[in-house]
């Protein structure tokens, strides 16, 4: 039988890896760069969670912010469906997310990517 979504993240939240996640995703050597990957999976797995468990992840938002602009095409990926997430969940996360950059740096992804599936996971992050 298939676990509850919101069990397995409060398994994860409970065992107190969230800011670990966040660590990895926050790595900038580049031999982590599988580690960040699959660490930004799990914070958007996390941020598509409650209210709380999404508040958990907003400290990630600023390394999602930076993913934007790097070479890694996957973690872009990531951090754009993390974002919406994120921005998703409440008027005052979505504030958050603009404040710190996020809307500005998707907006740019948008204009400048070729890759189709990121316009459009970067629209729906916008709307």
């Amino acid at each position: 039988e298939d676990m509850d979504p919101e069990m397995i993240i409060d398994a994860i939240i409970n065992a107190g890896m969230v800011k670990n996640l966040i660590s990895l995703l926050e790595s900038r050597n580049t031999t982590s760069s599988e580690l960040q990957m699959q660490a930004a999976w799990c914070l958007t797995n996390i941020a598509s969670g409650t209210h709380a468990q999404t508040e958990l992840v907003l400290p990630a938002c600023p390394a999602f912010i930076q993913a934007l602009s790097g070479n890694n095409r996957k973690l872009k990926e990531h951090a754009v469906w993390a974002l919406g997430n994120i921005a998703g969940d409440s008027d005052e996360f979505r504030n958050s997310v603009i404040q710190m950059g996020g809307f500005a740096a998707l907006a740019k992804i948008i204009d400048d990517s070729a890759n189709m599936e990121l316009v459009r996971t970067g629209c729906w992050t916008l709307s």
